[in-house]
């Protein structure tokens, strides 16, 4: 604040910490079925990695995300395992949050 003094008339800051860890839940047909923790930013193929990858049974075309959006509302987001190896950039780009549930079916 005082810092930005001679510059702005009455400044107010605020400190935002990003947290560095991103824990999602693992369900279905993964190895390792339960909550894993990753470094942020983290995507779906990560997160498939820490729990050991997906087991023989495994659709690779029916992995999703469930993302908490509303009261009581989910959004579901597609991907599939070849658009994950690939580094699609929809598949590979997208960030994983607190909450987030990835299910393998």
């Amino acid at each position: 604040k005082e810092r930005l003094k001679p510059y702005v008339v009455a400044p107010e800051v605020t400190v935002v910490i990003e947290q560095s860890l991103v824990s999602v839940a693992m369900i279905g047909e993964v190895k390792a079925v339960g909550i894993v923790e990753l470094q942020s930013p983290a995507n779906v193929l990560q997160a498939l990695a820490k729990a050991g990858g997906t087991t023989e049974f495994a659709d690779g075309d029916s992995i999703y995300v469930l993302r908490p959006i509303d009261a009581g509302q989910t959004r579901r987001i597609r991907f599939t395992y070849t658009g994950l190896v690939a580094a699609e950039p929809h598949a590979i780009g997208f960030q994983l949050k607190n909450g987030d549930t990835i299910v393998v079916e």
